[in-house]
């Protein structure tokens, strides 16, 4: 059916007019779309629905567009009905009179439409006055009143007579929501408040920028299918510029996302930018999901950077040893009391970590017996190493043993995945283990005596300090995508399609220190008069070994950068640029006791990823 299907009023000889005032045919001739004509359907420049010509609806009030105006003139007075005739007439030359012969000629050709080579004009008889516009009304003017060519394109672009009241609704970066008509003279403030109330009707959006942009993220789901934008136009005049578009922009997000579309969406004349993301997020400027029919037409996609992984947490240091107290300290030498046996220093539990200093000898010791050893005897360096004071040797008591350091962190194997939810950055890169406990230190030796005197004891060897923490590796960079299409459909149409930079992989943690080991307890007292020394001191107990320093924790792998990302088809391409962002840098890995964890991997850029 043709959009512009002419209404047929009744005609009769006897009547020199047909029964529709001029007043009304614009409107009369404005008839609607049959549904199931395409071409009307597809460019969205169907005008309102069609008027019954044999209805009582061509003597009720009309209104245009909508606006509260006042009533139109009554129409004139009504005749006998009789053949129709086709009413797409010409108005600017009306005869009153007949023709000479008094006889009507045939109005209608052989496909039922007017001749109006040979006809005459015919107009009907004075209505009454046009009533005044009403208070809620504007003035619509004739030339947004008339209907399209269908020709002329869907593109107003093509077709200046879409931008109308008619055909779209209007927003603007200075308009309003609550007080906003969706009309030129009162546009809407958000492409989100145009879109609701463009879907009740005309399906199109026209939307112009003042400078600041719309700082809003578009969201189209299956309630806003099939709906069409367009950007670029001068808030003052609502005419296209020459290169201008409309900027949507947001703080978080995509600028634009699609889903779950059948008809599809339209967008002419944009800018779609996306700021830079979070720690740990991507930043994707257009996301398309199961949306088909999607057009892109003379837009600019600019994604921001890809938000760095988080950086891995420090390793706390180790504790350092307990310090040794009077418990810890060996019996002095006596010489003037009974014969006693005295025990030598000790602890009486280990540390929270597992260090414990050996036990001094006690008075009553063989002469070549040797003090306890401390311990732990493994994970330390070197290992199973006896450090107790005595023996056949009468050696000192020694130090405990070094804790071992914890090892090192790796990166991740995967460097991050693109799904239906976008992008996944890669796990976190393993942290370095804790390092291991130092060695409690030796137990002293027992004291000498050449006079029969009760001995003095040898002190506790000191406490080890335990193994510091390890830091935790980095997370993995963020993704930067233009645009983003999975199992979509889409075209692009003079289109640049950037990427940013992809996300920095986060660094590795550094390794805790380890803690210190501590002195052991001091050996017993020696026994002296003015005749000399009588019994000689016990030694003090060996110190405690360090702990080892926690295993440093690698560094992230970073993100990726893409101008496009695409599941499925391949976007249909026309005169469209892509142009890929910088990769992202790898996450430095940290360091522990003069060793450095790896670095993470270094992200891959492109313009495009078929997944």
């Amino acid at each position: 059916m043709n959009p512009f299907t002419p209404i047929l009023i009744p005609y009769s000889p006897m009547a020199w007019r047909p029964l529709i005032p001029v007043a009304l045919l614009t409107v009369a001739v404005a008839t609607g779309c049959d549904p199931g004509d395409a071409s009307c359907a597809a460019t969205a420049t169907c005008p309102p629905p069609e008027l019954d010509a044999h209805s009582d609806a061509l003597r009720d009030d009309v209104r245009v567009d909508g606006a509260d105006g006042g009533r139109t003139g009554d129409v004139g007075s009504e005749v006998d009905r009789g053949t129709p005739i086709d009413v797409t007439i010409s108005t600017d030359a009306a005869r009153d009179a007949p023709p000479a012969d008094g006889a009507w000629p045939d109005l209608t050709r052989s496909d039922g439409r007017f001749d109006d080579a040979s006809s005459h004009d015919s107009v009907g008889s004075d209505g009454g006055s046009d009533g005044a516009a009403g208070t809620d009304g504007a003035p619509v003017d004739a030339a947004d009143d008339a209907s399209c060519e269908l020709d002329g394109g869907r593109s107003p672009a093509d077709n200046p007579c879409l931008i109308s009241e008619r055909y779209g609704v209007f927003v603007s970066t200075s308009g309003s929501d609550s007080t906003g008509a969706g009309t030129r003279s009162a546009p809407f403030r958000t492409l989100a408040r145009a879109l609701q109330a463009a879907k009740v009707d005309t399906r199109r959006v026209y939307a112009c920028d003042e400078g600041t942009g719309y700082a809003e993220g578009v969201t189209l789901d299956a309630t806003l299918d099939g709906m069409e934008l367009f950007g670029g136009f001068d808030c003052g005049t609502w005419m296209l510029t020459a290169v201008g578009r409309t900027r949507i922009h947001t703080a978080s997000g995509p600028a634009l996302v699609a889903r779950n579309l059948v008809l599809g969406v339209t967008f002419e004349r944009f800018d779609f930018v996306a700021a830079n993301a979070p720690t740990g997020a991507s930043s994707i400027a257009v996301f398309l999901d199961t949306a088909a029919n999607v057009v892109l037409r003379k837009a600019r996609i600019v994604a921001g950077g890809g938000g760095a992984g988080h950086a891995g947490a420090q390793g706390d240091p180790g504790t350092d040893g307990n310090v040794a107290g009077p418990e810890q300290d060996g019996a002095p030498a006596e010489c003037n009391a009974q014969p006693m046996d005295h025990l030598g220093g000790a602890w009486t539990q280990a540390s929270i970590c597992g260090s414990r200093g050996g036990t001094g000898l006690a008075s009553d010791a063989l002469s070549d017996q040797q003090a306890e050893s401390g311990v732990p005897m493994t994970g330390v360096t070197p290992p199973d190493q006896p450090n107790g004071g005595g023996g056949f040797l009468g050696a000192p008591a020694g130090p405990g043993s070094q804790g071992n350091p914890g090892s090192l962190g790796a990166p991740s194997a995967v460097t991050g995945t693109f799904s239906g939810d976008g992008f996944t950055p890669a796990p976190p890169a393993s942290g370095g283990t804790d390092g291991r406990t130092g060695q409690g230190g030796g137990g002293g030796v027992k004291g000498t005596t050449i006079w029969g005197c009760n001995l003095a004891t040898g002190g506790a060897g000191g406490m080890g300090g335990c193994g510091g923490k390890g830091g935790l590796g980095g997370t993995g960079g963020g993704a930067s995508v233009g645009v983003f299409s999975w199992s979509s459909s889409v075209s692009f149409d003079q289109c640049e399609i950037v990427g940013g930079a992809g996300g920095a992989g986060g660094n590795g943690g550094n390794g805790g220190n380890g803690g210190l080991g501590v002195p052991g307890g001091r050996g017993g007292a020696r026994w002296a008069t003015d005749v000399g020394v009588l019994a000689g001191p016990g030694e003090n107990g060996g110190k405690g070994g360090n702990g080892g320093a926690g295993g440093a924790g690698a560094g992230g792998n970073a993100g990726p950068s893409f101008a496009l990302v695409y599941k499925g088809l391949r976007p249909v391409t026309s005169n469209t640029t892509f142009t890929r962002g910088a990769p992202g840098a790898s996450g430095v890995g940290g360091y522990a006791g003069g060793l450095k964890a790896p670095d993470g991997a270094m992200g891959v850029a492109g313009t495009e990823l078929a997944l």
